[in-house]
């Protein structure tokens, strides 16, 4: 596992496009009692939604509390969506996003994490090990766990 240190807005849209060539699927993580179906952003990716399901765990959260998972198909489509978020997790004082729930996010290929964004720890791990690779190659910096 990597950590990837970086949170710009930049990076974060160089990075999300170089994940269409790591990964099939996004889960888009928030928790309950937050309605991410509201947002514009789940609105305008109806299209690509797979299914969502109410867990415990979810890429880098295990606990006491539950979350809605909401899968969508990962595409040019949702890339162009979701570089709204400006970045991976919230920061205090950043223009995170045009929704105005926290989330956690995940690149997933069959099924297995390559990346994902544990928000409350304002944390980007990369599990691929290619990716992480590339990503190094690319400039970004990339920390061994």
């Amino acid at each position: 596992m990597h950590y990837l240190i970086s949170n710009d807005k930049e990076s974060y849209r160089t990075v999300i496009r170089k994940l269409l060539d790591y990964a099939d699927t996004i889960l888009i993580t928030c928790t309950l009692g937050e309605d991410f179906t509201e947002t514009s952003i789940y609105k305008n990716l109806s299209s690509e939604f797979i299914e969502m399901k109410v867990q415990r765990e979810w890429p880098g959260t295990q606990g006491n509390h539950q979350g809605n998972l909401y899968y969508l198909l990962y595409n040019q489509r949702v890339v162009n969506e979701i570089k709204l978020f400006n970045c991976f997790y919230k920061e205090d004082g950043f223009d995170y996003s045009p929704i105005e729930v926290d989330i956690d996010i995940a690149f997933l290929k069959d099924g297995k994490s390559v990346l994902y964004s544990i928000g409350h720890e304002h944390e980007v791990r990369v599990m691929d090990n290619k990716l992480a690779g590339e990503l190094k190659q690319m400039g970004f910096k990339v920390v061994k766990y």
